[in-house]
């Protein structure tokens, strides 16, 4: 008799474990998805190192080279370009860049129409390579040279599935006066990025564990509240 009631007791017991490791099992992925959502979410927030460098070249249909360290270049006589490296961090999901500077040695040159184009190479993050377009136009005030780029931000996607992400870059007009050097400037504007991997592992590790002691102490308070029922229950006498 009393094997009995153990057993039906130790029974009811583990299927009582076994219900309740379901349902802990069904928080558990409602909480991933959760924490997914959310990492989704303030992903935009995440900062972002932006590195790459610049190259330039004079002339309407004319492709900037994509080495490295290019050596200045001159149109007309005197309005040199200089090529840049850079490396930014975002704050706030934004950052200023420096993409080279241009000076001119002599004023008034002969720049009607002339074109200057400008190339971005990204190395980290990996991207695709940028072409931004300008037309040059004479400052005649100053006996400077205007550069007219097409402001349009840029849209820069890189990576795949975990490592995927985005950002917009734009360049400024420039305007260079006679025996002067003036940066070239644009901006970086986040637009999306995804956190590291390690981030979400630390995440779901500490949530199983979590969810693991929820569910071991809930099955520990049963199986001590019914040995308990077993030992105050009434001895039958024979």
């Amino acid at each position: 008799m009393f094997n009995n009631l153990q057993e039906t007791l130790w029974r009811k017991t583990n299927a009582f474990g076994r219900r309740g490791m379901q349902y802990h099992l069904r928080t558990l992925v409602v909480a991933i998805a959760g924490i997914l959502t959310l990492g989704l979410a303030t992903n935009a927030a995440a900062e972002l190192v932006i590195a790459g460098f610049t190259n330039g070249c004079f002339g309407e249909n004319c492709k900037p080279p994509s080495a490295l360290n290019q050596a200045p270049i001159t149109f007309a006589g005197s309005l040199t370009y200089n090529s840049s490296i850079f490396i930014v961090q975002t704050t706030g999901g934004l950052a200023d860049v420096n993409l080279g500077s241009f000076s001119l040695s002599s004023p008034s040159p002969v720049v009607q129409g002339a074109h200057f184009n400008l190339g971005i190479t990204f190395v980290a993050p990996m991207a695709p390579d940028v072409l931004l377009l300008d037309l040059m136009a004479p400052d005649p005030p100053s006996g400077g040279v205007l550069i007219n780029f097409d402001n349009t931000p840029q849209h820069i996607t890189f990576g795949s599935g975990p490592t995927f992400g985005t950002f917009d870059i734009s360049v400024n007009d420039a305007s260079i006066r006679p025996f002067e050097t003036t940066f070239l400037t644009g901006a970086f504007s986040q637009t999306a990025a995804v956190p590291e991997p390690e981030l979400y592992a630390m995440l779901l590790a500490g949530l199983g564990l979590l969810c693991f002691w929820r569910t071991s102490k809930n099955i520990n308070k049963r199986l001590k509240r019914n040995v308990s029922i077993y030992r105050n229950m009434p001895r039958a006498t024979f």
